[in-house]
């Protein structure tokens, strides 16, 4: 998966595990290397407001590269946000979870949120953008493609928070919440004996691409926006 001029990627990611993962990803999909660009992050718990914010500085980055071979990735954990799919005849539908706090029952569809602030600074015509990109939305999170590539028949239960020590997971679980994403990630890790940036490259070097986009619908959008780079 070599070659002498590796394109360049952009990232706007929450950490340096993401860029690890997302990088590795694209690598695998598209079978060629990248060079990754000096990422921009999304500050910690900054969710789409946060994206917002950053993308105009980070898309104008990326036309400084025109005429160069360059892609992006943007990648936000979905934290319980309705899920944007398509139906049958591709009309697109928003899957919500039942049962959510205000807070986040009042939150949309972050996929649809960030592609039309890229819309509206770019235009809607892909073809046209200065740069091919993908927006990654893991539902509910990164740990949840994880979960899956480690073992695709959990994908139907997968808990929908971060940790069982959250607050908000104690409220939705009435006090006794089972281990939620990221405690079922650390046990996973902690046999293999890795710390989280090797252990996150482990997962993303052997997953199995088809089996994981089939189980995860999130998983299978990012997938086919890197296949038509």
């Amino acid at each position: 998966m070599s070659n002498e001029n590796p394109s360049l990627l952009y990232l706007l990611t929450e950490d340096d595990n993401d860029d690890l993962f997302f990088e590795l990803c694209a690598e695998r999909i598209r079978g060629k290397s990248f060079c990754p660009v000096e990422p921009r992050r999304i500050r910690k718990n900054g969710g789409i407001g946060e994206v917002r914010k950053k993308l105009p500085a980070f898309l104008n980055d990326i036309k400084k590269s025109a005429g160069m071979d360059a892609y992006f990735i943007i990648a936000l954990d979905n934290d319980r946000a309705p899920e944007y799919l398509f139906d049958d005849n591709q009309k697109p539908i928003q899957k919500k979870i039942p049962g959510l706090s205000k807070r986040d029952a009042s939150k949309q569809c972050r996929f649809r949120e960030i592609e039309k602030r890229i819309q509206e600074l770019w235009g809607y015509d892909r073809s046209k953008w200065p740069a091919k990109g993908a927006i990654a939305v893991p539902v509910q999170m990164l740990e949840s493609w994880i979960l899956i590539a480690l073992d695709p028949s959990c994908a139907e239960d997968l808990p929908i928070f971060a940790e069982k020590s959250q607050s908000s997971a104690k409220k939705f679980y009435s006090g006794s919440p089972p281990d939620q994403l990221k405690d079922l990630c650390d046990q996973y890790r902690y046999q293999k004996n890795m710390v989280k940036g090797e252990f996150v490259l482990d997962v993303a070097r052997n997953m199995d691409l088809d089996e994981v986009a089939q189980a995860s619908c999130s998983f299978a959008q990012f997938r086919n926006q890197v296949i038509t780079w």
